[in-house]
């Protein structure tokens, strides 16, 4: 996949109008071009780091004022429509996650009522939020500083606890329970994404020693340590909540201003560090989001299946290896199996259909030809896949 395949959805305002209207637009990832979908009247202004896109509705969701206003979340379909916009009582909303594969929308939730911040989910359906644990131990978050890992249900960011020291926080989304918090003192961390394919931590780093100098780093949120991808040496500030992460080709996408003060849309490949895109901007836009939903279907589809059918005994060995290994399981019934290992671009390698197999497989897999680095093997059984991820070292 190319960069020409990523979708990417913002709201915005237009210089060029000169009447302050609040659009939907559609952005073009290489040209940075951006098309206008639709204008949002009834919406007065946006809250800094309050988007997410909802990948199974094909909504864009974010939180705001209306002309009146009155706080509420607001759920956009791909074609400019307003399809909800519960009215948020009592409450500011920040972080808003969404889970690729529970399909779930998590936030921090401010209640200014009772003066209570916790963490919970949002019904967009029923348009409450509904709490799941209080975050006592928690001062506040940095805006755009949230992200979430699909992978293991953690919900992370980056704040100050009650004592003001910074910390980057995990969260179990099914209690709440705040699982670890190590203290990060001697740099910055925003922008925060997660790639699930490769299981990182991406966002924007500074450190205490030269805070104008900027780099885009992997972030171990389980014991603080840092990773540099490479460095941004041409960029001078960062539009806050601009950015997000493209899942099948590992993009790392945000806006900001150049050395020559220019609006431009930077997009980097994660892993290499290469930037893919550099192009001015002509328009005004933020709370950029992208439409990961090919990527969430292919990874997180499955469950629920008749135990007849369930694959049993999978095995890779050895993993991590040096691109060859052995892959082994057993099927109970009859059944259509579709064996494949897919790249860190969301590329299909290795490719193998059985069919009404049953009973044991083992067979020596060759990828060697394609490089170190992280890979999936998915299996596929009826209704049912499972992701083991495979770790090339030469």
């Amino acid at each position: 996949m190319t960069a020409q395949n990523i979708k990417l959805y913002s709201i915005g305002i237009d210089a060029s109008r000169g009447d302050n209207k609040v659009m939907f637009c559609k952005i073009d990832p290489v040209t940075a071009s951006v098309t206008l979908i639709a204008q949002l009247n009834d919406v007065k202004s946006v809250n800094s780091g309050s988007s997410t896109f909802d990948q199974n509705s094909h909504h864009y969701i974010f939180s705001g004022h209306d002309v009146n206003n009155i706080t509420r979340l607001y759920s956009i379909d791909t074609l400019g429509k307003v399809v909800s916009n519960p009215v948020i009582n009592n409450a500011f909303v920040f972080g808003l996650e969404y889970d690729l594969k529970s399909n779930h929308l998590y936030c921090e939730i401010n209640n200014t009522f009772l003066g209570i911040r916790s963490f919970g989910s949002f019904n967009i359906e029923k348009g409450v939020t509904e709490d799941i644990n209080n975050l006592d131990n928690v001062l506040g978050m940095a805006s755009g500083s949230s992200a979430f890992n699909s992978n293991t249900g953690k919900y992370i960011f980056y704040g100050p606890d009650n004592n003001n020291v910074k910390r980057i926080w995990s969260i179990n989304s099914v209690d709440g329970v705040i699982e670890t918090s190590q203290i990060v003192d001697s740099f910055f961390v925003s922008e925060l994404e997660f790639d699930n394919l490769n299981n990182k931590l991406i966002g924007i780093y500074r450190n205490n020693t030269d805070l104008s100098k900027l780099f885009l780093a992997e972030i171990n949120y389980l014991t603080a340590e840092v990773s540099i991808i490479c460095n941004l040496d041409d960029v001078t500030t960062l539009q806050t909540g601009s950015s997000v992460f493209d899942q099948s080709t590992g993009s790392y996408i945000f806006k900001g201003r150049d050395i020559f003060n220019n609006n431009k849309l930077f997009l980097i490949n994660a892993l290499t560090g290469e930037k893919i895109s550099n192009i001015i901007t002509d328009n005004f836009f933020y709370e950029i989001e992208c439409d990961n939903t090919k990527f969430a279907k292919s990874f997180y589809e499955s469950t629920d299946l008749n135990m007849e059918n369930t694959i049993d005994n999978l095995s890779v060995y050895p993993n991590p290896n040096s691109g060859f290994f052995n892959l082994s399981f057993s099927s109970r019934a009859p059944t259509v199996v579709k064996i494949q290992v897919i790249n860190n671009l969301g590329q299909i390698i290795y490719n193998e259909s059985l069919d009404s197999f049953i009973g044991g497989y083992s067979k020596n897999i060759d990828i060697s030809a394609f490089g170190s680095g992280k890979y999936f093997l998915k299996l596929s059984m009826n209704e049912q896949t499972k992701i083991e991820q495979i770790t090339v070292i030469k």
